[in-house]
This record gives structure tokens, sequence and C-alpha cells, in this order.
């Protein structure tokens, strides 16, 4: 088996499951229950405890580490808890029904499994299909025995949950706290709903109809660097563009305004994403950033909208959509918008302004850079 990278909860130094000899079969002496209850709490919250393992099978059928030898499978795990990266033998897995406590007051059941090494350092995967894992934050789990805890556990692969992190950097995401124009003048993106009215440069004020967040946390945010957001800072576009320092999604688009636009694309407005003007002082990935929280904000259509007084792009409903916010959004934007429904999911929405290619955006970006021009 090919080595396979994932997260998982580390839920302690737990009683074994089995405590036979690792790589022989001792049903007799397996038992579910000794590790069976609550883990992580609101001051202890498991999402702190997230930890990068990897599996792996030992072609030598040998894995092992200054402590411990192995078991005859040659499956094994390697994780570092803060002294340096082990490799341990894979000594058991079982399956729970777990009830979940998000960091946000909700709550969900799952059937999920856990893996221990022979000393007892016990994991709690997540299933990598489950949207859910993607966008939220496990405050803590309640582990319950079920009737086939004890069956043989799936392939290690079926619960990578480093796939599971969608690649937000596709879509329109702005981060918390920035202030999004409305009716009711600058609100932060965080404390908006579906119906609140959103002012938009074309065509005035309009409802929102779909709003959603997904959770980016540290260890994502160092294995997939592009999930990082980039910081324009105050009056890096132009005047008062933005009013404050604005943190954006990578390809989050910005309307560009400029004399070197008409030149070299015809049109005097373009939306370009925030990566690409990474050129222009005072535009930059936020390198600064442990943690984020993302927000995508739908209209009836794709508009330009103001935040932090910048002139940027509303969430654009197109083919990127489902791959970035997970099926469950889809199928709930699917059932608001019918009409954009096709045989392939979503059907293409029209875009607010021009969206050029992203070596032509670098090229825009790069002669403003030179010329000195605002970006608006």
């Amino acid at each position: 088996m090919a080595d396979v990278d994932t997260f998982a909860w580390y839920l302690g130094q737990l009683d074994l499951i089995d405590p036979g000899t690792p790589g022989t079969e001792t049903p007799g002496a397996r038992d579910a229950s000794v590790i069976a209850g609550t883990y992580g709490d609101s001051s202890s919250p498991l999402f702190q405890d997230v930890t990068a393992l990897t599996s792996f099978n030992d072609e030598a059928d040998t894995v092992t580490n200054a402590d411990h030898n192995a078991g005859s499978s040659g499956d094994g795990l390697r994780f570092d808890l803060g002294g340096g990266e082990q490799s341990y033998p894979l000594d058991f897995m079982a399956r729970y029904d777990v009830s979940i406590e998000w960091n946000d007051g909700t709550t969900a059941e799952k059937a999920l499994w856990v893996v221990q090494t022979p000393d007892g350092h016990t994991f709690l995967l997540a299933n990598g299909n489950d949207p859910d894992f993607a966008t939220k934050a496990v405050e803590s789990a309640t582990l319950a025995v079920r009737t086939d805890s004890l069956g043989s556990g799936p392939a290690f692969t079926g619960y990578n949950m480093a796939q599971t992190y969608h690649e937000l950097e596709s879509i329109a995401c702005f981060t918390r706290g920035v202030l999004i124009e409305t009716d009711k003048g600058a609100r932060p993106i965080e404390c908006l709903q579906v119906g609140d009215l959103v002012q938009t440069k074309d065509n005035g004020l309009m409802p929102i109809r779909w709003i959603g967040s997904s959770k980016i946390l540290p260890q994502s945010l160092a294995r997939k660097p592009n999930l990082r957001p980039i910081r324009i800072v105050a009056g890096a576009l132009g005047a008062n563009s933005p009013s404050q320092d604005l943190l954006l999604s990578p390809q989050h688009r910005v309307l560009v305004r400029s004399v070197i636009a008409r030149r070299m694309f015809s049109t005097d407005e373009v939306l370009v994403a925030a990566k690409q003007l990474i050129a222009v002082e005072g535009i930059d990935w936020a390198h600064d950033i442990r943690e984020v929280d993302y927000f995508h904000l739908l209209l009836d259509s794709h508009q330009v909208i103001f935040s932090n007084a910048a002139e940027t792009e509303s969430m654009y409903l197109g083919a990127e959509a489902k791959k970035s916010v997970g099926e469950a959004a889809v199928e709930e934007i699917m059932q608001i918008f019918p009409e954009l429904k096709d045989e392939n999911g979503l059907a293409l929405a029209a875009f607010a302004r021009p969206v050029p290619k992203g070596r032509e955006a670098r090229g825009l970006a790069s002669r403003h850079a030179r010329n000195n021009k605002a970006l608006v």
C-alpha cells in the first residue's frame, strides 16, 4: 500500500482495544468499550488536537522506531506529537457511533473509525467523503460501541481528510471581519444572513440568496498554502480602495479600472483574481495568518459589490462552485436556482465583467506596477 497522508484527531494514549501481540488474532481479548466516552470540550476542543497522520505498508513487513518493534502485518502509522515524527505499527481499527459537537454549537451523528498503535496512541478518523469535516471544526466527540465495532476496517485511503478540504482558493471568499456595503451601511460578512440587501455597483440593492462559510485550520494551511488568503492593504488598489486591509481568497476577483486595462482588453473594467495582482505593491499572500474563516456570498447573479469600500465580486455560480463548496451546498443552491441545473450539475452563469486569463491578468498587474499606476 502506498503512503497515504491524512488528518485525524488525537484522542490520547488509551487502553488497548486489542491487548494481544500486534499482528496476531486475539478476538476474545478485544473490547471496543475500553475507549468509549467523550473526548474534548469547550476548554480543550478536539480541533486543537488535529494531527497529520500517514499510513504506510513497509514492503519488508517491518516498522520500527527507537522504542517499538513491528508486528507481522507491516501496516504502520507515522505522526508527530511534538517530539519529532515517529513510526509505529498499526495495531487495530474499530468503528464507533460518534456524537459530534461542532464548535458552532450544532451536533451530528456519524459512524467513524478509530486506529490504535500497540502502545495505545489513538486517533479518530473522519469520513473523507463527508463535506461536514471540510467546513466545520469538532469541539467534542462521544464514542459509543456498535454491533460491528470490531469488524474489518476500510482501506485507509477512504478516510483521507487531506482531500476533503475543498479547493477554496478557486472560489470568491471573504474572510471574517470584511465589511460588506448593505442597505444598513457597512456590515461584517459574518453578520449577514439570507435576505439581507447588499449594495451592488450595477443593480442597486440585491438580496443575499445563499451564504456559506468554511473554516481552514492551521494544519490545513500548513499543508495547503494555496488556501491562504491574499491581503490587499489599505489604498493598494487606489485612493481609499480598500478603506482598510482586505483579506480575500486567492481567486476572489477584484475590479480593475484603468487606461492600461482599456489598451489590453478594449474595455475599461475587468475582474482579476487577487493572487494575480501580487506584483502590485501592497498586495501579497497573508503569511501571518494561522487559520481563516472564509464566507461565500451568493446573489441572484454575479455582481460587483463593495468590501472594505473596494469593488470586488460576489460568488460566481459556475463550474468551480460544485468542486469548491461541496455537494451538500450545491444541492441547496440548485434548489434555490433550479433554472441553473443541467445534465452536468450547475450551468455556467454570466460574469459581471470580462475575466482575463491568468497570464494576461498577471501582465496587467505588472504593467500597473512598472508604471506606478493605480488599479482603479
